[in-house]
């Protein structure tokens, strides 16, 4: 909840596409490709494509991948479990190999619902995705709910923050309400 607060802080500080300072701690991680200082590319398209690049390392198992785009100084990602909270690189590599366990192979959709908002050096992007998982003679498609929140190093755009969720059908809100009214 703080983070989220702080982030809306940020984005609410500056408007979008703002200037791209960077701030004092680059990662350890090799850097992810990115637009070059001072060139026409948005901002806004660079994290897009981070994304794409996030959802096609995910989909093929590739745990080394999806750990060089986080920030190796503060990697956090938030699974489906209560157990999955990772903030280390160590976690998140155990995280990754448990998941990506589950499936032979995959595809994943996509992204839908994509919303990214970019202030200074903070971006977050949502979006929503499906993950068309094999595994011998098994089959299954899963929606997936990503929220990521990414920090500009330099002119690299890195994953801080990753909460994954799977979206229900029928069990908003309004839809409890209704099942509980009194006829």
């Amino acid at each position: 909840m703080l983070t989220g607060i702080l982030l809306s802080a940020a984005l609410a500080a500056g408007p979008a596409n703002a200037g791209k300072a960077a701030p004092e701690k680059p990662p350890a991680a090799p850097a992810a490709p990115a637009a070059a200082a001072g060139s026409d590319v948005d901002p806004v398209d660079t994290v897009r494509a981070g994304v794409r690049q996030f959802l096609a390392s995910y989909a093929a198992r590739d745990v080394a991948g999806v750990v060089r785009l986080f920030d190796s100084n503060a990697p956090l990602f938030l699974g489906t479990d209560l157990g999955e909270a990772c903030n280390d690189v160590p976690c998140l590599e155990q995280l990754l190999k448990d998941r990506f366990g589950v499936w032979e192979t995959a595809t994943m959709a996509s992204p839908a619902r994509v919303h990214v908002e970019v202030a200074s050096s903070l971006a977050t992007a949502w979006f929503d995705t499906e993950l068309d998982a094999k595994s011998g003679i098994s089959r299954r498609k899963t929606k997936l709910r990503f929220a990521t929140t990414w920090r500009l190093y330099g002119t690299d755009w890195k994953l801080t923050q990753v909460l994954l969720a799977v979206p229900t059908k029928g069990q908003s809100g309004r839809e409890i309400l209704r099942q509980n009214e009194l006829n």
